[in-house]
């Protein structure tokens, strides 16, 4: 023996960490003040300085050639010369070795101590464990989702009838599995730091660390996310087919007889705002008197309300204007039914450009015309009645008798 050291001093001895120097008890299960995030006074359980031996280094090697088996090392400590510190790039030799090594680093400059970590990377595994607990709950937002649709029969009627097509009816169904995703993954992950720190208090998850800033975290979160979107593609699906009673989900033009292409249009105007409706879509047209205000350039625009059948004409050229693409436009209002509503047929008679051309362009323009009768029903009726008086100053309203031919 060749010697002993005051067990108190050693016990008030602290290193750079704060811990005692005394070797760390690993037979007992750790919870440091970082894992639990609680008081100061959670900290490693170390040895008693009366049940500390200190050896040299050479002889704790010669420990581990016993039968006691190999040593572990759990710290080591380095002074380095302080005449070659002073002009040493200490920050520059412990970045270099916290490259390598991917450990915690307690170190003393200056009188004061600071504390450096590398975080290592963290496996996301276990995805085996969880595909049954994903199979069930995408049957369930499935279930959910699907009745969704079966109770909103009305509802999906409601946007066909306003011109929504069956792929702007399943956005809105898949819209909203995206909000139900984000607002569960949110909840899901406050309600897992609320109760990490419930348990952390009561003791119910000792020797547990839960790391909820890991990308494992992320990847989850991102996971029953898109099997959330997933389980409602098919009732998105379902909502679209509910909304296109037909065969055919876009719609496609008619042919044309040579040059002349007419259209009955699936809109109806009451008799008594068949002029103001005209009116409106001839402003709208007049708008276009330029290229760069839209995709097509209106001109020569005329409406007689004296005329019967009500029509409004129009000469239109379709961009890109180097087709070369021109058309005679005809809207006409026809004869008022029974109940007093006047159907619409659209005429359009190309002028210049190629036959496919010609098709292919107007489908922008029709696409263009169908959102201003959409638009027409969002109109007050004093606003309509203000259109009537605008174009036909005279008084006249209502639709004219069917034209011939």
């Amino acid at each position: 023996m060749a010697g002993l050291i005051d067990g108190s001093g050693l016990a008030r001895l602290l290193d750079l960490n704060g811990e005692p120097l005394v070797p760390i008890d690993y037979t007992y299960v750790q919870t440091t003040a970082k894992a639990k995030q609680e008081t100061e006074s959670d900290r490693y359980r170390h040895f008693m300085p009366e049940e500390t031996i200190i050896v040299p280094f050479e002889t704790l090697r010669e420990f581990g050639r016993s039968y006691a088996g190999q040593f572990t090392i759990a710290s080591v400590a380095v002074a380095m010369d302080r005449s070659r510190a002073e002009v040493a790039d200490r920050e520059g030799v412990i970045r270099r070795y916290m490259a390598s090594k991917a450990v915690n680093l307690y170190v003393g400059i200056g009188g004061r101590s600071y504390f450096y970590n590398v975080p290592g990377m963290l496996s996301f595994s276990g995805l085996r464990s969880v595909l049954m607990p994903l199979a069930i709950a995408f049957l369930i937002v499935l279930n959910t989702m699907l009745g969704a649709v079966y109770e909103r029969f009305r509802d999906i009627y409601i946007f066909s009838s306003i011109g929504l097509a069956p792929s702007h009816i399943a956005s809105l169904f898949l819209a909203e599995s995206c909000v139900f995703a984000t607002i569960g993954g949110v909840l899901g992950y406050l309600l897992g730091q609320v109760l990490s720190v419930a348990a952390a208090h009561t003791g119910v998850l000792s020797g547990l660390t839960l790391n909820y800033s890991s990308s494992s975290v992320v990847m989850a979160m991102l996971l029953v996310m898109a099997v959330v979107v997933m389980s409602t593609l098919y009732p998105a699906y379902k909502a679209s087919r509910l909304a296109s009673p037909s065969t055919e989900r876009t719609w496609s033009l008619p042919a044309s007889v040579g040059d002349d292409l007419r259209l009955p249009l699936p809109f109806m105007v009451e008799e008594r705002d068949a002029t103001g409706l005209l009116a409106f879509i001839g402003q709208y047209l007049g708008a276009h008197r330029e290229a760069g205000v839209g995709k097509f350039v209106a001109g020569s625009v005329a409406y007689d309300p004296q005329s019967a059948p009500l029509r409004l004409k129009a000469e239109i050229w379709m961009a890109p204007y180097d087709l070369g693409v021109s058309q005679e436009m005809v809207l006409t209002a026809g004869q008022a039914d029974a109940d007093g509503v006047c159907a619409l047929a659209l005429e359009l008679v190309r002028k210049s450009g190629e036959p496919r051309s010609w098709q292919r362009t107007n489908f922008i323009f029709l696409d263009s015309l169908r959102k201003q009768f959409l638009r027409w029903r969002t109109v007050p009726v004093a606003r309509r009645e203000d259109y009537a008086r605008e174009w036909a100053p005279t008084g006249a309203a209502g639709c004219g008798p069917q034209a011939s031919g």
